[in-house]
């Protein structure tokens, strides 16, 4: 299988998981990346995840909260 369909199965999943999330006040506003940008995001780990790496970094920008 290649290593682009792994990330693009890791990152669904965690598009999923992430929309299980439930916050309390005072967080009134919450987006999924993965949701609105996930053709974009897949169409970057097609193009680019497709070899082995010896790293991988995962996240995105905390914004104001670190």
């Amino acid at each position: 299988m290649p290593v682009a369909t792994h990330l693009i199965t890791a990152a669904s999943r965690l598009r999923e998981a992430v929309d299980s999330l439930a916050f309390s006040p005072p967080v009134t506003h919450v987006y999924n990346p993965l949701d609105y940008a996930w053709k974009s995001h897949e169409l970057y780990l097609k193009r680019f995840g497709n070899s082995k790496k010896k790293v991988i970094m995962l996240g995105m920008n905390p914004g104001g909260f670190v």
